[in-house]
């Protein structure tokens, strides 16, 4: 059976799938959702999620986020996402040394941690590519 899965960043909704399974990166591992689960909601670590879609097993990035499943519905919010085919990795490493560049130039703490969690998004992603 399959349920609804949504993919939300802060620019809007990034994609909507039907699937069969939902495997998920959460601080505990990765956490597996099929059709007709409990209600449920992950906080979600950079990483990559796993779907089947119309048979085919598909991956996408994640930077930091929540996913909250009810009904046969799934939502994943998260700042950051990419589909697994979309990566180009020379790009990925351009915006790495850009954000390390802007990273040094920053004295607050929090501002810096902002863009380490963008950092963890951008290795999953170039890891993910390169295996």
């Amino acid at each position: 059976m399959v349920f609804d899965a949504k993919f939300v960043t802060y620019k809007g909704t990034y994609k909507e799938i039907k699937t069969e399974k939902l495997n998920v990166p959460t601080s505990d591992g990765i956490r597996g959702i099929l059709s007709n689960h409990m209600p449920i909601m992950l906080p979600l670590i950079p990483g990559v999620i796993e779907t089947l879609e119309n048979k085919k097993i598909c991956h996408y990035v994640i930077s930091n986020g929540i996913m909250y499943f009810e009904d046969n519905n799934a939502i994943i919010t998260c700042h950051h996402i990419v589909d697994v085919e979309d990566i180009q990795v020379a790009y990925f490493e351009e915006r790495k040394q850009a954000i390390l560049d802007k990273i040094a130039t920053l004295d607050n703490e929090e501002d810096k941690q902002v863009y380490k969690n963008e950092l963890a998004f951008i290795d999953e992603a170039i890891k993910i590519k390169e295996n």
